[in-house]
């Protein structure tokens, strides 16, 4: 596991929340059904985990003509994870 990896799910983002937003930060916005078929999931279980993380400010939804797109917000400009971490001063 890597840092950034083990840093989301010490804030508390499940395994497949963090796969997902790392996913997103790394290929830009996707739809749910290609974000499923990057990380082998099904399409409408890839939901359960989206809309967590549309209401923690970590993705944004986007409308693009009839397609909706979720893109990954870095985590500081969310202000999501304050006082979720403790760090060595």
């Amino acid at each position: 596991m890597n840092t950034i990896q083990a840093f989301l799910e010490k804030a508390g983002l499940s395994d497949i929340e963090t796969k997902i937003y790392l996913k997103l930060l790394e290929k830009g916005p996707k739809s749910v059904q290609e974000l499923a078929q990057m990380l082998e999931m099904n399409r409408t279980t890839m939901y359960n985990y989206i809309n967590p993380l549309q209401e923690k400010g970590l993705v944004t939804r986007m409308v693009k003509g009839s397609h909706t797109l979720f893109a990954a917000r870095r985590a500081y400009q969310s202000g999501w994870g304050e006082g979720r971490i403790s760090t060595p001063n």
